[in-house]
């Protein structure tokens, strides 16, 4: 028995309890044959007369506060205290810890899908990827429910593909309760060229996808920087692209990091790198996050977005990647100080980022060496990997969630190394 199913089974107690206490109130002559609902019972009931009422009222009120504090009780089995960046921001409730996590990565050379329980890591359900021939990308993303998961997939680059037109395709792999696969589909509909990032809208019903040119497109091809956002049930896409000339802060050059949607599913999140690209710095220090308002048609990046955070080639702590977090904030990665933090931006700036995590930086790691953090839709379950040193990734380096400070490690999630054929992880989603 899961929580879910225990919070309906209280909740139809709490249903019936009320109906049975409203029964022992004195019924009005003028109503007959009401519908049998709760909101019925209480528009037709009215007192006679007096205070003869309020017995069975009392009686009533009290059945259905020992139940109500039941249901509450049950509703928060399962969530941990002191949560740390779980922890629900002003006038919002708490999310439920993510029950599943899904890792993509390499078994025996075999690209293979794992469905992890959160609780203690255990395997519940492992499938090949399908396809020999194709590509997956390194971006998986989940809807809110949990039980689906996004992927996008592209031919392999041979002789044969670089002289057809490449098409990526998207693909929903399902779970049941017990963490099983239960399928693998396409959908929406198929897209040229090849996919660099996609994010899925906390309902399902949208996904946001940023691409770049496939091995089969011409020498000279060039995709103007712009975000998609296709509607799964029909396919149809539309697309926001840049239209500033002039380089500055909301001019988009190049999309660098994950795109995430913010809870509510009306706006995507996105950073990316602004002015000349061969200019930029090394550790890009020149960049920008936006949020696309999804309401429109499409268009203009710039009319339908707004600059949410920008820094220069001056910051002192140096955001690298950001996505959506909870309570209208930003979670981001930053180098502040010979550190990697995890921290939270609350929107608009005007105070010190909270900080989520934070780990020494090696003297010798490189200016891109960083870890990539990413969350549940809700944005406050948060998972990233440590840093590392160097260019090779030791054994056992594991990817976490965060709790007060602390990373708690997620099994099957240890990066492969750069030595070719190892195994490991190379996308993960809650």
């Amino acid at each position: 028995m899961n929580d879910s199913d225990e919070l309906a089974r209280t909740a139809a107690r709490l249903r019936d309890a009320l109906r049975a206490a409203a029964d022992l109130l004195p019924p009005s002559a003028t109503a007959e044959q009401a519908p049998d609902s709760a909101t019925a019972v209480r528009a037709r009931r009215r007192p006679r007369s007096g205070h003869a009422w309020l017995v069975p009222l009392a009686a009533a009120a009290a059945v259905a506060a020992v139940l109500l504090a039941s249901v509450l009780a049950t509703s928060n089995l399962g969530r941990p205290a002191g949560t740390g960046s779980g922890t629900p921001g002003p006038g919002q409730a708490s999310a439920a810890m993510p029950q599943f996590y899904l890792v993509l990565g390499y078994v025996g050379g075999t690209g293979t899908i794992q469905v992890r329980r959160t609780a203690d890591g255990t395997v519940t359900g492992s499938d090949p990827l399908p396809g020999h021939d194709n590509h997956w990308s390194d971006d998986l993303t989940a809807e809110a429910s949990d039980r689906a998961f996004y992927i996008a997939s592209a031919p392999v680059c041979t002789p044969r593909t670089m002289k057809a037109t490449s098409q990526a395709r998207f693909y929903r792999i399902t779970i049941n309760g017990s963490g099983r696969i239960s399928g693998i589909h396409p959908v929406g509909s198929p897209v040229r060229d090849l996919v660099s990032s996609l994010s899925v809208s906390p309902d399902g019903s949208q996904l946001a996808y940023t691409m770049i040119p496939s091995c089969s497109s011409p020498a000279s091809s060039q995709l103007r920087a712009g975000i998609h956002v296709m509607n799964l049930s029909t396919g149809a896409v539309r697309t926001w692209q840049n239209t500033a000339t002039s380089p500055g802060p909301s001019q988009v050059t190049e999309f660098d990091g994950d795109l995430s949607w913010t809870p509510d599913g009306r706006t995507v999140i996105a950073l990316y790198s602004w002015g000349s690209l061969t200019r930029r710095q090394a550790d890009h220090s020149g960049i920008s996050v936006l949020g696309l308002d999804t309401a429109g048609p499409g268009g203009s990046l710039q009319a339908s977005s707004r600059v949410l955070f920008s820094q220069d080639d001056s910051c002192a702590s140096c955001v690298r990647q950001a996505i959506a977090g909870p309570a209208g904030s930003l979670t981001a990665v930053e180098l502040s100080r010979g550190r990697q933090l995890v921290v939270r931006i609350l929107l608009p700036p005007g105070q010190a980022p909270a900080v989520l995590y934070s780990a020494a930086i090696q003297p010798s790691d490189p200016p891109g060496n960083d870890a990539a953090v990413l969350a549940d839709p809700s944005g406050r379950w948060v998972i990233t990997w440590p840093p590392y040193d160097g260019g090779t990734v030791p054994d056992g380096l594991l990817a976490g969630w965060i709790r007060d400070g602390t990373l708690i490690s997620l099994p099957g999630t240890a990066l492969p190394s750069s030595l070719p054929g190892t195994q490991g992880a190379y996308a993960i989603a809650w």
